[in-house]
């Protein structure tokens, strides 16, 4: 079936003819830190708009990145999602940075947790951009997979009382609310808010997820070229989880139930969790003719249960144009702190300095280069109140990167891309626990992953199909794996080395003004290729991702969207296969006039049995079941 699909693409290209070039119109920040347009990038991003998620009723994060090229999310944990890019595995935490208006939302602790994408209302979304394959010169640690980069929506020039209200029911009892008010309260000062109230039982029976969240912005015009800009959210979530996974057995009997567990002493079937986040960021920009400046202040706390994630910070980025192309300089302040347990308290810290230099050159109309080199300087504490651990160490990082650019015509693009690149260990990898009885921990000297991405891309109009194709091939080093022993303690060591290489190509074409189509496919291939493992594919990797799109505007005010996603086989752990599942979409927009619309929809419209997750332990397989075909309404009123 991939096969077909994949062929039927190429088939498409050479019968439709283009009439937009708004792709290369499109504006982004990710990639070198200011505004510039698709067409003057030497990158291949891809771009989801404030449009694309409030038209197709996306009820989350996950569902719109899934469906974004090369892009594969994994539920391994009720503590967040992980978001995969190029093959990193059970190691998406670490090698995958999620940013929220540049800030990042990774946690401290990656073995168990991943980003908080729950704590972000999508609503309040006016774009995402995402970088596959590395970032670390404007980034730092932790891009090897690439950048997720969530930019919300900012408060307007419109001096008068404007907003919306929206109301979503869907399958499991989901009820969703949302109001945005939006005014201007000077001349030169203007204010944008936005509230949301959900409630939703789970798929599974007895669990749930009840969030509340308040977003604010407010902007300031100092002058024509400066702007100063406050955010601040919070965000409250409820969660109620079945605590363990399902069997093949337990599965076929009732997908929908949630087990008493695997253990005789397991008794208990749901585990809660309240979660409480507030962010707050301070923005800064001035543009003159000859230099930009930009910079970004931080703070936010996320505290769930029996654990606490603070992270401050400062960035500051500067511009100064030339003839020939440009030069970035920027220097990157972060304090990351957590703290873990309830009685004996685990305390750690992570407070990094970093200085970094992009150049880009245009040696004449047609060829340009960019070159880039960060150095990072992190500092590492870690102690407990029994204390059984208490240590400091600190360590240096740098990453370059170099690109040759060929523009070749108006709309195409080529270019080759080196990276070298860096993941520096969380302080939860600083220590070993050397011993269970007595408990005892202590600090290692574990390294920081260290790897080389090599990636040609091309980007252009070709046959009336706006397409982008990349070629990449990376080598990872020092990847850190930890040693669980049977007394159950563990250690911490350097001894992998990883290969990873692939294919994305995505497809556009506008075959009237009306009518759109979209086709994306990812090939990776993710191996160890050093260390005990080697030879084995790494963990929870699908080699292959196809994803169909079609937008279709049958008049003025009715519109229809349809996605197919076929995601391939991968092996757990254990080694054991995760089947391969494809599931379909289908929404329908209506706008009875500028103020009021609806859209409607069916998720997993045939009805696909496949599971979000499956761990294998001790040779028994359990699994986490996705929902089934569910349903959605969505009612919007504009004033």
């Amino acid at each position: 079936m991939i096969k077909k699909c994949f062929y039927l693409s190429f088939i498409a290209i050479s019968v439709l003819n283009a009439n937009s070039t708004t792709r290369l119109d499109d504006v982004v920040v990710s990639a070198a830190g200011f505004e510039e347009k698709i067409v003057d990038t030497v990158k291949n991003i891809s771009i989801i708009t404030k449009e694309d998620i409030q038209n197709k009723g996306f009820s989350n994060i996950k569902d719109i990145l899934k469906r974004s090229p090369g892009v594969s999310i994994s539920s391994k944990s009720v503590h967040g999602d992980q978001i995969d890019i190029r093959g990193q595995g059970d190691k998406a935490s670490s090698s995958v940075l999620i940013l929220v208006d540049g800030v990042s939302i990774n946690s401290l602790d990656q073995t168990h947790v991943g980003a908080s994408l729950d704590t972000v209302d999508i609503n309040n979304i006016e774009r995402i951009e995402i970088i596959p394959g590395g970032g670390s010169v404007l980034y730092g640690s932790g891009t090897r997979g690439g950048v997720v980069n969530i930019i919300t929506t900012k408060a307007s020039k419109n001096k008068e009382f404007h907003g919306y209200l929206t109301a979503k029911y869907a399958s499991y009892k989901h009820k969703e609310y949302q109001a945005n008010l939006s005014k201007g309260i000077s001349e030169n000062i203007f204010l944008d808010t936005s509230f949301q109230k959900l409630n939703k039982k789970g798929y599974t029976n007895g669990t749930k997820d009840d969030k509340l969240s308040a977003n604010a912005s407010l902007k300031f015009d100092i002058s024509d070229n400066q702007e100063l800009i406050l955010n601040a959210s919070y965000a409250k979530s409820e969660l109620v989880v079945a605590k363990n996974q399902l069997t093949k057995e337990q599965l076929k009997e009732d997908r929908k139930q949630a087990p008493l567990g695997i253990h005789d002493s397991e008794i208990t079937q749901y585990s809660e969790y309240i979660s409480r986040k507030r962010k707050y960021d301070l923005k800064y920009t001035l543009a003159q003719k000859n230099f930009s400046l930009e910079t970004l202040s931080f703070y936010q706390k996320l505290t769930m249960k029996d654990r606490i994630d603070k992270n401050k910070g400062l960035k500051f980025k500067f511009k100064v144009p030339f003839e020939k192309g440009y030069l970035v300089s920027g220097y990157d302040y972060e304090k990351m702190k957590a703290q873990r347990g309830e009685e004996n308290i685990t305390k750690v810290q992570k407070e990094t300095n970093s200085l970094f230099l992009i150049g880009k050159y245009n040696f004449n109309e047609y060829v340009n280069s960019m070159i880039g080199y960060r150095k990072e300087y992190a500092s590492y504490t870690m102690q407990n109140t029994e204390n059984t651990i208490n240590g400091n160490t600190k360590a240096n990082n740098d990453a370059y990167e170099f690109v040759l650019n060929s523009k070749y015509s108006d709309d195409g693009n080529i270019y080759f891309k080196y990276e070298k690149g860096f993941i520096s260990p969380t302080p939860y990898k600083r220590y070993d626990k050397t011993s269970v009885t007595p408990l005892e921990y202590e600090v290692n000297n574990i390294k920081s992953e260290d790897y080389d991405t090599y990636e040609i891309g091309i980007r252009d109009f070709i046959f009336g199909s706006y397409i982008t194709l990349t070629n990449f091939y990376s080598i990872s080093n020092n990847e850190i794996m930890r040693n669980m022993h049977s007394d159950r303690s563990f250690n911490w060591e350097n001894i992998d080395e990883t290969k990873r290489y692939g294919v994305e190509l995505f497809l556009e074409q506008y075959p009237t003004n009306n009518l759109t189509f979209n086709q994306s496919y990812s090939f990776i291939n993710a191996e160890i290729t050093k260390g005990e493992n080697e030879g084995d594919d790494i963990p929870y990797v699908s080699k292959n991702k196809f994803v169909f799109s079609m937008n279709y505007y049958i008049n003025s005010k009715l519109s229809t969207y349809l996605d197919y996603q076929y995601f391939g086989s991968s092996y757990d752990k254990e080694k054991v296969k995760v089947p391969s599942y494809s599931i379909a979409n289908l929404s329908l927009n209506y706008e009875f006039n500028s103020q009021l619309s609806f859209v409607t929809g069916v998720n997993n419209l045939l009805n696909k049995e496949y599971n979000e997750y499956q761990s294998t332990r001790n040779g028994k397989t359990t699994y986490r079941p996705a929902p089934e075909r569910n349903y959605f309404f969505q009612l919007k009123y504009n004033f």
